[in-house]
């Protein structure tokens, strides 16, 4: 059991806050616009895709054939997914980036791939904000299953975190991660039933979108943001299966490269 890595981020929870605030204050520092750029960015991300999948190939979400539904079915899959991927792309680099933090011997390497992670989580919650406000406008006023809400964005950071642990640890020992990873996220990406409904996806290859975890979260999210249900019970055991067999993975490639971290870079 990798208890050793989960109790450091436990332990860690203090720096690791310190050092995701540092990072998320940095990253708009001199910005006239701040942190609105956490906003903003996946409302041009939304324009694009709305206008090419519902617009172009007409694709549909939920019950209405308003584009402006649509729309908000996109933005609710675009910023959870910016997130995800925010948090394990920077993990690739971040050892790199704090070579003087990994040869500190007391210093908990856990904390570098959770960082980067609870950061992006944060610009991800700034633009719920915003989702919510319009989806209570444009699609129907929240309900009860809201409450189910901080329940999906923990899981989703376990999920983020357990990923990010096993790229930050294979990375520094094989630096090609940093080429596949960019890759790997694309193909994921396009993968992920985001700016069209999984309904569109032929039935032959449907196991692909059971299959992803990212699906799941996703569907889920759409579920208690802009249709006030309760994901399914199934849905429910995917996404937390997965965030914690992702998690102790992670915790095992971590807790068995990480010694050597230090000589690697």
């Amino acid at each position: 059991m990798p208890d050793g890595p989960i109790k450091e981020l436990v332990a860690s929870r203090r720096l690791i806050w310190r050092m995701t605030s540092r990072d998320f204050r940095a990253r708009y520092a001199g910005s006239l616009m701040g942190v609105f750029w956490t906003v903003v960015n996946p409302l041009l991300l939304l324009l694009i895709f709305t206008f090419i999948f519902t617009v172009v190939f007409k694709a549909r979400f939920g019950d209405r054939p308003e584009i402006g539904v649509s729309a908000i079915y996109i933005l609710c899959g675009i910023l959870p997914w910016l997130a995800f991927q925010e948090g394990i792309a920077r993990a690739g680099s971040v050892a790199l980036e704090n070579k003087n933090l990994v040869t500190r011997a007391l210093f908990p390497l856990t904390a570098l791939p959770a960082y980067p992670a609870l950061a992006a989580l944060l610009g991800q919650l700034a633009g719920f904000v915003i989702l919510a406000i319009l989806a209570a406008i444009v699609v129907a006023p929240p309900g009860p299953p809201l409450l189910l809400l901080p329940v999906l964005l923990a899981l989703q950071l376990a999920f983020t975190i357990g990923l990010a642990m096993a790229v930050t640890s294979i990375s520094a020992y094989v630096r090609d991660v940093l080429h596949v990873l960019p890759v790997t996220l694309l193909v994921w990406f396009y993968g992920t039933p985001i700016f069209y409904p999984a309904e569109l996806v032929p039935e032959r290859f449907r196991f692909l979108i059971d299959l992803n975890p990212m699906a799941h979260l996703i569907g889920a999210y759409r579920n208690v943001l802009l249709e006030a249900k309760w994901p399914s019970l199934t849905t429910m055991a995917i996404i937390t299966a997965t965030a914690v067999i992702a998690l102790l993975i992670g915790s095992l490639i971590h807790k068995r490269l990480a010694p050597g971290f230090a000589d690697r870079l």
